[in-house]
């Protein structure tokens, strides 16, 4: 029997084009208790992205959860640009309903219409921002007129018309119903989506349902779907059969091996998962290695053991020294931009040089160090030599994601997103064939040597563009 969850709320915040709406989910984030009193936090925390943060939009949409009382809030961040609609229409069936950011001096603009269209197409209810009433020039009892008669243009039922309307300053922290006051803080927010906002509703003891909308991707657990549990409870390795939305025809057994809920910017593992929540499961990739396994002749307990291994032991033993890398590149990043800016195409071709050296050396002292010594590491860290072995296969890994990761920040820094997703999509169907063609006939090597093809080409595409576009600049 369908219920309604009342411990859950599911919100998207929408908006125009830098209406302030990333802000205030920072202000949500802080005054929610989700970071500690003396840690710093950067601005607009959900802009992780690198070219997100140089040009200040929001290109994909971003999951976080808050806790305000005894409820516990899904916030998802969704693009303002209008580039980027087909990405909040998609978000927008993992919710109940929407918060809408409008400048409080601007007021509704194009894609203010866009995103309230569709939210209003899927009967959701709506909560009405308007923000930076701070601002010398705001006018908010105007704006607010302007969204009414939007309302109106969409033909939003009587209940939309309702929509409770909250006056905040996101950059001063504060939010009322009172489009005069100018202090406090966001509990009239938090107060207007648990009162207006509908809970999910389920039921808990249904089979398994779950709508995956967005689809993400780590270098370290592959793909990533996220969605909404429609119905029953999501648990780690149960056995599920993933639908085509587009041809109910092509259903595919899966096991569940990762399951992640959203509290504050973290992902957090979790064993179960029930109906109301938004929760990311782990990608086709690592769901299809076991699978594979058994094809290669092994017994299920046999193929998760060995992925185990590797997912568990092996793989993050690896990616531990690429914190090295992971500073170059974010000291590179800045540097590249501004030198981009200034025309200065010799520090670019100088950064590239010294960083595909200096990522080539620190990467073979690193594959030296698990070649030799990860007998040592298998024993004694893991007490299991097949961890061993997989470390030192991997070993070689070191050089190229090192030198993928500070070539693609450079990548980065030049406004080159489209090179650095090609090179990350090309990697992925690298494994992705190795997984499907290479396991069943070879066994699980044929993946390690998979990943480390993978890496190689990535790292090596990424070098080679920077090349060419340093050349056709020197020409």
């Amino acid at each position: 029997m369908s219920q309604n969850i009342e411990n859950i709320r599911n919100v998207a915040i929408i908006a125009h084009v830098d209406h302030g709406k990333t802000t205030l989910v920072d202000q949500l984030l802080r005054q929610s208790g989700i970071f500690r009193s003396n840690q710093e936090i950067q601005e607009r925390v959900m802009d992780s992205g690198d070219i997100e943060r140089e040009r200040g939009i929001t290109i994909l949409s971003k999951n976080t959860a808050v806790n305000y009382g005894d409820t516990k809030i899904n916030i998802i961040d969704t693009p303002g640009h209008a580039d980027f609609g087909g990405e909040v229409e998609r978000v927008l069936k993992m919710v109940d309903g929407v918060v809408l950011v409008v400048d409080a001096f601007e007021g509704p603009m194009p894609q203010t219409k866009f995103v309230l269209r569709k939210a209003l197409e899927l009967n959701h209810p709506v909560v009405v921002c308007v923000n930076k009433v701070d601002r010398p020039e705001a006018r908010p009892d105007e704006v607010v007129d302007e969204v009414l008669e939007l309302f109106m243009e969409l033909d939003a039922n009587e209940d939309q018309l309702d929509s409770p309307f909250v006056f905040a300053s996101a950059r001063g922290g504060y939010a009322s119903e009172d489009a005069n006051a100018r202090e406090g803080d966001m509990k009239p927010l938090f107060e207007a989506i648990i009162n207006h906002i509908p809970a999910p509703k389920g039921d808990v003891n249904a089979p398994a349902q779950a709508l995956i909308s967005t689809i993400d991707y780590s270098e370290y657990l592959g793909r990533i779907g996220i969605g909404k549990i429609e119905n029953g409870v999501l648990r780690v390795n149960d056995e599920v059969v993933v639908l085509n939305m587009h041809n109910a025809e092509t259903q595919k057994k899966v096991r569940i091996t990762k399951l992640y809920e959203f509290q504050g910017l973290q992902r957090v593992e979790v064993k179960e998962a029930s109906v109301g929540n938004i929760v990311a499961l782990s990608g086709i990739e690592n769901i299809m290695i076991p699978l594979c396994l058994v094809r290669f002749g092994l017994t299920n307990t046999q193929s998760l053991s060995i992925y185990g291994i590797y997912s568990g032991m092996a793989l993050p033993m690896i990616f531990f020294p690429t914190v090295l890398s992971n500073s170059i590149a974010v000291m590179l990043l800045p540097s590249i931009s501004r030198a981009k800016e200034e025309g200065r195409n010799y520090y670019i071709r100088h950064s590239i040089t010294v960083g595909f050296f200096l990522c080539m050396f620190l990467g073979f002292l690193c594959s030296f160090f698990f070649y030799f010594f990860s007998p040592l590491i298998g024993q004694k860290i893991f007490a299991n030599e097949v961890a061993g072995i997989y470390i030192r296969t991997l070993s070689w890994l070191c050089p190229f994601l090192f030198l993928g990761t500070t070539m693609n920040s450079i990548l980065n820094g030049l406004g080159n997103v489209k090179d650095t997703f090609f090179n990350s999509m090309t990697g992925a169907l690298i494994r992705l064939a190795f997984i499907f063609f290479g396991i069943p006939l070879y066994g699980f090597r044929a993946f390690l040597l998979g990943v480390l093809c993978s890496q190689v080409v990535s790292a090596f595409m990424a070098y080679l563009r920077l090349l060419s576009i340093t050349c056709k600049k020197n020409a």
